[in-house]
């Protein structure tokens, strides 16, 4: 989580140790050497898919501090949800392991959306990249924000859909609000406007975007140039998809369990007609059966006949 973007010394570790390897370094309290050792052997698979993402080199060597101390580390990040924040400016990732060590896959989905602001800041200006729109990314980039924030319910964006409480994008433009509801649904309307982004008008339009940030645009200027449309009317397409989606998934759920009894009618139905059709087959089968029967009795009948 991209919480920081001033020049902060990293957080003093009791007893560290620090390796590398080729072009990243971790930095570990010493019960944390495994874990450590597989970020570093994670990192260059994580590294290639960004840059195929991006289509951008990630040509900085990153340092992550490994930290297993959250008192120490809420000092240093601005949100007490975070798992991880990123320093830009030094290329630097700090995390807080003690609350990825009981998921696998934390770790790695952590690493890999810290590297995604590290890779966007290190392309784009810090003034041109909105804070929507690097976290946005960096979720879309990393599989979500469930592995990255803790805390929320996950229907952030439903309960917003329902009151019609969005918050503006031009409000999350520099910073996310520090009331943690909000705060939430910040991170949750960025994800799922890229995702509408890229869901629309695919990859090639998100990719055009971040070309005009690079090139020194204003993200209003940028979203223009890059999908054709304005940054005002795709928010308001991208609210009455969302709303268009909930709104049918409220609706199977309102109603589900007279879907499921209105299935069990239907294959009951079908179920007595099938039955129907086939004591009809049957019967059919048994009426040639006995026509056939008593033609070669006549037949043998006839035969006995003449031989008499």
């Amino acid at each position: 989580m991209l919480s920081l973007f001033i020049s902060l010394n990293a957080p003093a570790l009791g007893k560290n140790e620090t390796i590398s390897h080729e072009d990243i370094s971790v930095e570990f309290e010493a019960s944390l050497e495994k874990a450590a050792q597989e970020i570093i052997a994670i990192y260059p698979a994580l590294k290639m898919e960004l840059e195929d993402l991006f289509k951008w080199p990630l040509n900085f060597n990153p340092k992550v501090i490994l930290t297993i101390a959250r008192h120490d580390f809420q000092g240093f990040s601005d949100s007490t949800l975070v798992l991880a924040y990123a320093q830009p400016q030094t290329h630097l990732i700090v995390m807080d392991y003690s609350k990825m060590k009981d998921n696998p896959l934390r770790l790695s989905a952590t690493l890999k959306h810290e590297l995604s602001h590290l890779l966007l800041h290190d392309q784009i200006g810090m003034k041109n990249l909105p804070k929507w729109l690097d976290e946005g990314l960096s979720q879309w980039a990393s599989g979500g924000m469930s592995d990255i924030l803790m805390g929320g319910k996950g229907d952030e964006l439903k309960q917003a859909n329902l009151r019609e409480r969005w918050i503006p994008l031009s409000s999350i433009k520099q910073s996310f609000p520090n009331e943690e509801k909000k705060r939430l649904l910040a991170y949750a309307q960025s994800k799922s406007i890229v995702e509408y982004i890229h869901n629309t008008f695919e990859i090639s339009g998100i990719r055009a975007i971040l070309a005009e940030l690079k090139a020194g645009e204003e993200i209003d200027v940028a979203i223009q140039k890059g999908i054709s449309i304005s940054i005002g009317v795709l928010e308001k397409r991208w609210h009455a998809d969302l709303s268009e989606k909930m709104t049918g998934v409220a609706f199977f759920g309102d109603h589900l369990v007279l879907i499921i009894f209105s299935m069990g009618g239907l294959m009951t139905v079908y179920g007595f007609f099938r039955l129907m059709l086939q004591r009809k087959r049957y019967r059919e089968k048994e009426e040639e059966e006995e026509i056939l029967r008593q033609l070669f009795e006549d037949f043998d009948q006839k035969n006995n006949d003449s031989f008499d």
